[in-house]
This record gives C-alpha cells, structure tokens and sequence, in this order.
C-alpha cells in the first residue's frame, strides 16, 4: 500500500507565489501514476490536509483517482475542504478522523476593490478594452451589478457541478446535497451521518478497511 500527500492549497500549475503550502493537480498527478504504474503496489491511500483552492485542479485529480485500476482511499488526517473534497470524490472510500473538517461544498469569487481609495487618492484608472467585461474584477475600477450577475452565473454554475459531482460519487439524492451546500464543513461523525464519508477514524481504520475489502494491509516503507 502506497500513500500519495494531498496537503495544501489546491492549484492546477506549479509556481504560483503563496504563503501558504500547496499542491498542484500536475504534480499530485505525477505521484499518483508513478505509484498506479508500480507492479508492487496494489493500494493507493491519499493522505489528505487540504483547504481547497482550484475546483478545476479538484475535478481532475478525482477523475484519475476514479479511473484508477487499483482500489484508492482517502484519509482525511485534518481537513478536505471545498476543492480538496471534490478531489477525494474519485475514491473507492473516504475516512476521516472524528475531529477532521470535511466539506465546504460550494463555489466562491473575491477580490479587493481599491476603486473608492484610488479616487481619494487622486488616481485615476483608464483601460482600453475589446468587450465591457474584458477587465471585471479589476481591483482598480467599481464593482458593477453588470459584473456581479456576470460571476455569480459562473459561481452557480461551479457550485451546480459541485454538487453534481458529490451526489454522483456518493450515491446521494441532489435534494440531500443542495441541503449541504451552504459552504459549511461537518466533523467527523456529523460528515458520515450526512453520508459525506464512509469511515471515521484514522490509520487503524484504513487498515482495517483493507484488510476487510483486499486482504492485504503492508504500508510501503
């Protein structure tokens, strides 16, 4: 049993300048099909701490973690929020500790806006552009309701294929899933009572999870 880190936030491209740690869906991707393409490994188990971020980089890891070969579980060792949970979708189970946050379905849009601050300022933001939506959400020039009805049809878009996606992996009716879909996160025990997980606890369980679906156990080392 081979286990491949989901840790961080949840980029498509390597190189994206943050503070805080992350993985990108080409590298995980790397990891995943050395060990799916490894004759000595049966067992993938994703190791996963992640607040999300990309729900595009989410969607493709869950695709190559569903077309895997070989059984794949998810262990959620603290969180699987949002894009990371879209990610462990593709698992054969999930498990995840009791104090573990799981979740966050949903799709969210934000930025600055230095408009108001600029004019104070003396500043003054000019733009020459080939359509009126060309530069929205440019932190320099107001927010219009023009802009806003622009992305929220895409983030209820994102979000529709989210919960989609959740109600497809997990045998769930939509109905259910949209009740979830307030971009809160559950605990353990509360995530597996909403039918979000398969197992709560942690390496203990995922063994023994194993032991019961294949037989087999023998981490690599």
């Amino acid at each position: 049993v081979a286990i491949v880190p989901l840790h961080g936030v949840l980029t498509a491209t390597t190189g994206l300048a943050t503070e805080e740690l992350q993985i990108s869906s080409d590298d995980f991707l790397a990891e995943f099909r050395e060990k799916e393409n490894d004759p000595s490994v049966s067992t993938i188990v994703l190791s996963v701490d992640s607040p999300g971020g990309s729900l595009a980089a989410g969607g493709e890891i869950a695709q190559a973690i569903a077309d895997s070969s070989k059984p794949t579980v998810a262990w959620v060792r603290d969180r699987a929020l949002s894009a990371a949970y879209r990610a462990i979708l593709g698992a054969d189970a999930i498990v995840a500790s009791i104090d573990s946050d799981v979740g966050s379905i949903g799709a969210i849009f934000s930025f600055v806006d230095f408009a108001k601050q600029n004019q104070q300022q003396g500043l003054t933001y000019n733009v020459v552009s080939s359509g009126t939506f060309k530069d929205v959400a440019s932190e320099n020039r107001p927010f219009s309701k023009a802009d806003r009805a622009l992305l929220e049809r895409d983030v209820k878009i994102m979000h529709n294929n989210f919960v989609k996606a959740v109600a497809d992996a997990r045998g769930l009716p939509v109905e259910h899933v949209n009740e979830l879909d307030d971009g809160s996160s559950w605990l353990g025990e509360t995530a597996k009572e909403n039918g979000l997980i398969d197992v709560v606890g942690g390496m203990k369980e995922v063994q023994q999870w194993l032991e019961a679906q294949i037989g087999i156990a023998e981490f690599c080392p």
